[in-house]
């Protein structure tokens, strides 16, 4: 999903193309042909691009309302879509697939890389409009200084699946599988590579500052000294399905999730932070209040809901104390994802399951915390 101001947006998922201009109050819906598109990039408010399975990338030229479909040469997934400008894009996908354009779309060529195996390309870079850089599964890194004309492999020191990939102030940090983290000081010539933690497979990065976030299935790593050293968030819950994260302002912060231990029980997890993530604290919330999304409003309420949306629990004092209240009325749809929609009027917005149909759903959070059903697409 992308939203583009607080009223525009897109939803994407398998063969809908789904538009609001009213913060999902109605919706117009677009049929794509049944590939999953898991992809979206917009360079504007009115060019975007989403790409999916069996080669697929459709163009958008007026914010979504109509999408063309381009010839891209491929039937592999394509895993990302990267645009310098409004004629220079690259999608890379399975089987080292790396294809380009020059004209916006309208045609794709291979473009050779210097390696010979089937890896899969995960990620695109752009820093500026000359460098960039290619990373992939079995820990593949290309660079380019002349805006993807030609590219350079780079010797990353690991064999592991490079899942992320940003860049900061001279550094570029990469995430990988088995806690592998790479970084660079040099535009991606050379990398140094080290372990943090060989259970956590590293997803995601970010960077507030100078500050490096790594993200991963139950922790987050935290360095303030380069990645010289790490701290460790949520510790202790590292095989969590960590499910929802909101935060209310720069310093106070909810994390949810459940969690698996070695007897089987679902423990329902919530942490909070109040010093912008640098401390988090264990929660007490009510019996069966399933933490599969939660919402966080700058004025301390916030609000979590179960997998089936038919059970909330809403607090007004910045996470400190819950209440538990009956959610929508929509209790037979087994919700697949929850997303949460910030706007004025504080939207959630859930794909679900109603019986093997695929639907979306919009609920309103009403001012008591209850969620009220908006429509059904």
């Amino acid at each position: 999903m992308h939203m583009l101001t607080d009223d525009l947006g897109f939803l994407v998922a398998t063969n809908k193309l789904i538009k609001t201009t009213d913060k999902f109050e109605t919706v117009e819906q677009f049929t794509l042909d049944n590939y999953g598109f898991s992809n979206v990039f917009f360079l504007n408010e009115n060019l975007g691009y989403v790409s999916g399975g069996s080669g697929r990338i459709h163009k958008t030229l007026d914010g979504g309302l109509t999408w063309q479909q381009l010839t891209t040469g491929t039937t592999e997934i394509i895993k990302d879509v990267f645009f310098i400008d409004e004629n220079i894009g690259f999608a890379c996908g399975e089987y080292l697939t790396f294809i380009g354009t020059t004209d916006g779309g309208t045609t794709w060529n291979e473009i050779p890389l210097p390696v010979e195996n089937n890896w899969t390309l995960n990620k695109i870079l752009f820093i500026n409009a000359m460098q960039g850089i290619v990373v992939g599964s079995g820990g593949q890194i290309f660079n380019t200084d002349d805006a993807g004309i030609t590219w350079t492999e780079a010797t990353s020191g690991t064999i592991r699946p490079i899942n992320d990939i940003k860049y900061n102030n001279g550094k570029y940090v990469a995430a990988c599988s088995a806690g592998v983290v790479l970084q660079s000081t040099d535009m991606g010539i050379n990398w140094s590579n080290y372990e943090i933690s060989y259970w956590s497979d590293l997803f995601s990065v970010a960077f507030s500052n100078d500050t490096i976030y790594l993200g991963s299935d139950g922790e987050i790593f935290q360095s303030t000294d380069n990645g010289a050293t790490w701290t460790t968030h949520l510790a202790g819950v590292t095989m969590s399905d960590l499910k929802g994260v909101s935060f209310a302002n720069d310093n106070d912060g909810l994390v949810t999730g459940i969690h698996t231990g070695s007897s089987s029980v679902y423990d329902h997890l919530m942490f909070r932070t109040t010093d912008g993530g640098t401390n988090w604290e264990k929660m007490n919330i009510p019996n069966n209040a399933c933490c599969y999304a939660v919402h966080f409003l700058p004025n301390g309420k916030a609000i979590t809901t179960n997998q089936l949306i038919n059970r909330v629990a809403y607090s007004a004092d910045y996470g400190e104390t819950w209440t538990t209240f009956t959610g929508a009325n929509i209790t037979e749809q087994f919700i697949t994802t929850a997303i949460w929609l910030k706007s004025e009027n504080d939207f959630l917005l859930v794909v679900a399951l109603v019986g093997e149909i695929r639907a979306f759903i919009v609920i309103k959070m009403a001012p008591d915390g209850h969620l009220i059903l908006v429509s059904v697409v």
